[in-house]
């Protein structure tokens, strides 16, 4: 799993940069140059992203099979009410016109006629929601993917 660049870079501190060396090059620089390194790589991923794939049955809460989680955020899942469920960041980390998501229903071919709808409520909050036809439905989801971008 990567690294948070934050936590990379104080890692880098503690481990190297703040040691004291009789060499040429001192541990300040190699530390300095790493740094450099490490926001040279950020700059590359325009964006944090957070995929999973979800599944959900029953009136259980969704759980989630992480893939990727560079947002430095760990996220909840709750049931609101038949196929209404809600994704909690612990920390704001949707930005307003700089977050997209990208989802796809799989229903393990048990569902004709279903659909799942994902969508932001706030800096904190996701919604999925997930329908037969127009009744709101539970156990619809079999890791169905979804990925949160947040742009910088």
């Amino acid at each position: 799993m990567p690294i948070n660049p934050t936590t990379l870079k104080a890692q880098i501190d503690s481990e190297i940069t703040n040691e004291t060396v009789d060499f040429a090059i001192t541990p300040a620089e190699v530390g300095g140059r790493m740094k450099d390194v490490v926001d040279y790589a950020t700059e590359l991923t325009p964006y944090k992203v957070y995929s999973a794939l979800i599944s959900q049955s029953g009136t259980s809460i969704p759980t989630a099979k992480i893939l990727n989680n560079t947002t430095g955020v760990t996220f909840a899942y709750t049931r609101n009410s038949a196929g209404n469920y809600m994704i909690t960041g612990s920390s704001n980390v949707f930005t307003t016109d700089k977050t997209a998501v990208n989802c796809s229903i799989n229903t393990n071919g048990s569902f004709s006629n279903s659909r799942m709808y994902v969508y932001s409520i706030g800096a904190q909050f996701f919604t999925i929601e997930t329908y037969t036809a127009t009744t709101a439905t539970d156990g619809i989801i079999t890791d169905a993917f979804i990925e949160i971008r947040i742009y910088n």
